[in-house]
């Protein structure tokens, strides 16, 4: 059997390039590709320490490493061994705020012993900061008692961080973890880090809303941002994230003040380590990430959390991102009616979205199973021709679970409550949903972080579960992200975020707050289900700061269909090219966000409490030429040119904000409803349009056609438009689905028919899908 430093030895390259390792006995500097970040590695006196520099100055400082595991001290006592280097790259596809994920690292391999037990620290130094790991022989066994890691900002920073929620409301219900478990749906604020902080005003606000947060002040969830002191005026920022989480618990920071976090591995009251066994065949932590950025751009686009997850293997084409109704919340939580899913489809269909949600109660479409299936499946089929596809929800440990994927220990353990998942009811319940005709699952009430087989580990078993079928995945009641998309790409999206449903922020002032902080926050590990509202302008901007490929959207089917930013909504997508955050940007104050999706650009402003005006500088994202722009606001919509040289003045005031699709390009309609003609409009007369009707590309396609006259778009089809200049390159291409709806045609029958009757009677379910059969 290979030692664990034998194992690393192999997977690393030996001879040291000295441009990018400093060596001195005991002590080790690995430098990043630009030089510009260090990271210092030392065992001086047998305790292993880790230092980062950044541009020659300690952004994090000297704090420890280490482990005390089946009993046994591995951070005292350290011996440094050997060393093994490595320079590598990497380069991603993602679905989510950038195209690809390219960055590179060099790469120190430093193998320790302790106890006579060899075992490993990984360290990747990339330009954008550092990520490492710690990894043991299988000889120090499989028990982690505590792990000593910690994180020293310097005393002058500012921390951007949240308290979690671990109160009453998440346990109240039988559905959540019933001792001492943190949530993700709690609020962030920015503090000074040199005494250890307490909840603000706002975060107490959204405490009692959530049924309080015991010990608040002991427990800040990861990821963390970090304001640094400004250096030369210029200010710097930085994270402390968790990546590759898995077989390992997720871990939160425990402030000791003068910027000292260590390590939580449990949230149970007045304790810091509770003993856990790894599911691997030996110790091997998650990565630990320390970003650092010259800006909050920067910091919003680092690449090191995906970079360190494994890569999909295997043909994912099948996956599709998108948008979705969802009724849960905007339909008074109550979607227990095959009606209300054909009100929220049909509205899905006149938007052109790709999917629709079967949310909780689903299942109580009617009294008896195979009833509930055939209403499901009629449904699958009625919006299939409109390439509506349908999502099903379903929880582990959730009181309305009529198919329940697992079940809770009745006592506590050590403090803890041991989750046991139904591996054999998930692949029935798979297999099942899959027949109605079913593409896609909403994953509720996961068991928390704090524990392994039956907590971290069961995303990735989900995940590969839901690919056999090909499901889509939206992870929700869950902990934050930690990359698993990179490997399994059709997870979609997650929560742990404080989103919509359960914030009650439709008070202005609480979710301007919430977006103007979380996007630099939570946001850092990725994706985020907060399902943004449609019903101002800040909200139409929503859609533009959410990182959610699976998009579910929290409106009324009216809300969606009669919104005077209706075309804004049907042409945003879900999924981007690139992500700036722009300058004028100030965490808890004001946000404004440009993603970039085919050539065309998608702006995103949200005000919180900023009196004065601020400008749009679009130099920092336009490229040369004229642009078309609409621009929506709570005063109306209007379309004019502009150029990057131009600046974008909208007078907000206190919670407000509004949205921006500006491009080559514009449509007189993005897709839904066929109806007049589509006009193609081009921002300079240099530029042509092709354009298909079949999906094909219009840039390759013999079906393209030269747009010279509005497009008669007559029935169901997918339009794509490509723009090119005058050298033929494209410089913007869009597609969008148009579906055909009549009066006498089956769809507009089945709403009809439905008008009127109460599907809360079993009768009326029944009548209903004879109906449908003899149709």
């Amino acid at each position: 059997m290979k030692t664990a430093c034998a194992f690393a030895m192999i997977q690393a390259k030996r001879g040291f390039f000295k441009e990018a390792v400093f060596m001195e006995k005991n002590r080790q500097t690995v430098y990043s590709p630009d030089g510009q970040v260090a990271f210092a590695f030392s065992c001086d006196g047998g305790k292993p320490t880790y230092r980062v520099t950044y541009k020659g100055e300690a952004v994090y400082d000297t704090a420890p490493l280490g482990h005390r595991i089946g009993g046994i001290d591995y951070h005292e006592g350290v011996s440094l061994r050997e060393v093994a280097t490595d320079k590598k790259a990497v380069e991603l596809p993602l679905f989510g705020r950038m195209k690809t994920v390219r960055t590179a690292f060099n790469e120190a391999v430093f193998c320790l012993e302790a106890a006579g037990v060899p075992f490993t620290l990984e360290a990747r130094v990339y330009n954008e900061g550092v990520a490492f790991r710690m990894a043991y022989d299988a000889a120090a066994g499989k028990t982690v008692n505590a792990e000593y890691t910690a994180f020293k900002v310097p005393e002058d920073s500012f921390a951007y961080a949240s308290f979690g929620c671990r109160g009453r409301g998440c346990q109240r219900y039988e559905r959540f973890a019933h001792y001492a478990a943190i949530c993700y749906e709690a609020a962030y604020d920015r503090f000074p880090v040199k005494d250890v902080f307490m909840p603000t005003e706002k975060q107490d606000l959204f405490h009692s809303l959530r049924d309080g947060a015991a010990d608040a002040e002991r427990y800040i969830l990861t990821p963390m941002a970090v304001e640094f002191p400004e250096k030369d005026g210029e200010k710097r920022f930085g994270a402390i994230l968790e990546g590759y989480v898995r077989h390992y618990v997720g871990v939160n920071l425990r402030q000791k003040g003068s910027g000292l976090f260590e390590l939580n591995t449990t949230y149970q009251s007045g304790k810091q380590f509770v003993d856990f066994d790894v599911t691997g065949d030996r110790v091997v932590t998650p990565y630990r990430i320390l970003s650092v950025a010259d800006s909050l751009d920067a910091l919003y686009n680092n690449p090191i959390l995906y970079s360190v997850n494994p890569p999909a293997v295997g043909d994912y084409d099948w996956v599709e991102p998108g948008r979705s109704a969802w009724s849960w919340r905007s339909n008074g939580s109550f979607t227990g009616k095959i009606d209300t899913m054909y009100a929220y489809s049909d509205a899905a269909i006149k938007m052109g979205f790709e999917y629709n949600i079967l949310d909780g109660r689903w299942s109580l479409f009617a009294e008896d199973v195979p009833t509930v299936f055939g209403l499901v499946q009629q449904l699958c089929d009625d919006t299939r021709p409109y390439d509506v596809k349908q999502i099903v929800w379903n929880g582990f440990t959730a009181s309305e679970a009529r198919f329940p994927l697992g079940h809770k220990a009745e006592e506590l353990q050590n403090g803890v409550r041991r989750y046991f998942p139904d591996y054999e009811a998930v692949e029935t319940f798979f297999t099942d949903i899959e027949k109605l005709g079913i593409k896609g699952v909403k994953i509720d009430f996961m068991p928390p972080e704090d524990q392994v087989e039956a907590g971290v580990d069961l995303y990735e078993w989900v995940a590969k579960a839901a690919e056999k079928h090909h499901f889509i995945v939206n992870f929700h009641g869950a902990m934050k992200p930690s990359g698993l998309n990179i490997t399994y790409p059709h997870v979609l999206n997650y929560e742990g975020i404080f989103g919509h449903e359960m914030a009650s922020v439709r008070e202005a002032e609480n979710e301007t707050h919430l977006f103007t902080t979380q996007y630099l926050t939570r946001g850092l590990a990725g994706h985020a289900d907060f399902t943004p509202q449609v019903q101002n302008a800040y909200g139409w901007a929503e859609l533009v700061f959410v990182d959610a490929p699976f998009n579910a959207i929290d409106a009324t089917p009216a809300e969606l269909t009669e919104s005077p930013a209706v075309e804004f909504i049907k042409a945003c997508p879900t999924v981007w090219d690139r992500t700036r955050v722009l300058s004028c940007s100030e965490y808890g104050v004001f946000a404004a966000m440009a993603r970039e999706k085919d050539g065309s650009w998608f702006l995103g402003v949200i005000n919180h409490n900023r009196a004065e005006n601020t400008d749009i500088a679009l130099s920092e994202f336009l490229g040369e030429g004229t642009y078309l722009m609409e621009l929506y606001t709570d005063e109306g919509v209007s379309r004019r040119t502009v150029m990057a040289k131009d600046a974008l003045s909208v007078a907000l005031s206190d919670n407000s904000g509004y949205a921006a699709r500006i491009s080559k390009v514009c449509l007189s309609q993005y897709g839904g409803v066929c109806g007049a003609p589509v006009a193609v409009t081009l921002a300079e007369d240099t530029l042509s349009a092709r354009y298909t009707l079949d999906g094909s590309d219009p840039l390759t396609s013999k079906t393209a056609q030269p747009y010279t006259a509005p497009i008669a778009v007559s029935d169901t089809c997918r339009l794509r438009v490509a723009v090119t200049d005058r050298t033929g390159a494209p410089v913007a291409c869009l597609a969008y689905r148009f579906n055909k709806l009549t009066a006498d045609g089956v769809w507009e029958d089945a709403v009809a028919y439905m008008k009127g009757k109460d599907f809360k009677e079993q009768d009326i379910n029944l009548r209903w899908l004879a109906y449908r059969k003899n149709k």
